[in-house]
Order: C-alpha cells, then structure tokens, then sequence
C-alpha cells in the first residue's frame, strides 16, 4: 500500500514537474531516490524501514519509470506513441519478470538479505550514471510538436482523464485495474504461496511468469492499436 499510493503520487504530479524542471532532472531525481532503498532494506530492524523505504521506491518509480515515458513519447512524435509505449512495457515488465526470478533465486541460496538486494544496489548505481552521463532532455522536441499542434489542452487534466472524458477516463479505469492485478500478483501472491510451504526460488518463478507474460504480448498489443 505504501508503494501503491506514494507511486500514484509520484505519477499525478510528473506531468507538471517534467515540464516546469525537464524531464532528465525528474528521472535523476528518482534515481536519486531509488539510491538508499537497497540499504534500508538490508539493514531494516523494524517494519517502519521497511514502509519508508517502500515509499521511496514509489516516488522513484513514479518519477524515473513515468519521466522515461515521456521522454520516449517526446522523441517518437505523434504517429508512433503507441509503439513506443509497447517497447517501453514490454522492456519493463521483462526486466521486472527476471529480477523476481533472480531475486527468488539467490534469496534460495543466500537467503534474503542482503545479496538479493544487492543487485538493486548496481542497479540503481547503474542507471543514476546512465541517466547523468548519456541521457538528454526532451523537452525541445515536445516544445516543437505543440508549436505545430491544433489540438486543445485539457483545462482540468485529473477530472477530465479520470471521469468526464468518456476515451481517457476508460483508459485510466483500466489501467486502475490493472494496477489491482499488479498488486495482487506481486504483494499478496507471494504471501499466500510462502504460507503454502512453497520456497523461495520456486516464489520468485512463479511471481515472474505473470510480467513475463505481459511483457511477451505488450509489443504486438501496441502495432494493433
């Protein structure tokens, strides 16, 4: 839950930060964020750790995951959004099937703290450096297209997106859908299974069959729409 609604926050307002402060400053910025999670997690005594740093790995996610969408959706242009947010969906939710297996795996051998976490840490060492040394900011490109567009902005984004629009608000109902099914997946599955007397390992399979499948699909969803 506190991954949940720290990542919706995080994602209601990148919009409006992305275009007031770019948008390579927001992904830096998240992955600024994602940089103590690991450790939290390693040396957490006590459960209130363990929500903090789930906090900041929904503010991270919110700011680095939404901001790359963005950013790719500014260099595609108008035409080819939808593919370009299919590539992204399906390198995500990829990525996310094989860390949940090779986390599951060396939580097996090694147990669960800290080594699997310790991936996480050359992860977001990683992608901080990428993110300051070889990434560039979009904004002049989404700055061109609105010079061109003829399209109207919305005056009230939130109600509009979520209720009054019929297109964008059963959009965003079935992406609040889905999000339930990504939380039920990857928060309750696991539990449910460990309290069945599955193992580690076989946990981390399981956990990484359903983005597996979803990544497996999200490039042809997207050539179809």
């Amino acid at each position: 839950m506190a991954f949940g609604v720290s990542k919706a926050l995080a994602n209601y307002f990148t919009g409006r930060l992305a275009g007031r402060y770019g948008r390579k400053a927001l992904l830096l910025t998240g992955w600024f964020l994602a940089l103590p999670v690991p450790f939290m997690l390693i040396y957490a005594d006590a459960w209130a750790w363990i929500v903090v740093a789930n906090i900041l790995l929904g503010i991270h996610q919110g700011f680095a995951w939404s901001s790359t969408v963005v950013m790719k959706m500014d260099l595609v242009g108008e035409k080819d959004r939808g593919l370009a947010m299919g590539l992204n969906e399906f390198a995500g939710y990829l990525a996310v099937g094989g860390m949940a297996f090779l986390t599951g795996y060396l939580a097996a051998q090694y147990g669960p703290r800290p080594v699997p976490f310790q991936v996480g840490i050359v992860i977001a060492v990683v992608g901080l450096l990428l993110t300051l040394l070889w990434v560039k900011d979009t904004t002049h490109h989404v700055s061109a297209e609105a010079a061109q567009s003829a399209l109207p902005k919305l005056k009230r984004v939130f109600v509009e997106t979520s209720l009054t629009h019929r297109t964008l608000g059963s959009v965003t109902q079935a992406g609040l859908v889905n999000n339930l099914n990504d939380g039920m997946l990857w928060g309750l599955l696991p539990v449910l299974l460990l309290n069945e007397g599955f193992g580690q390992e076989r946990i981390g399979l399981i956990a990484a069959v359903y983005p597996g499948a979803w990544a497996s699909s999200s490039p042809a969803n997207s050539l179809i729409m």
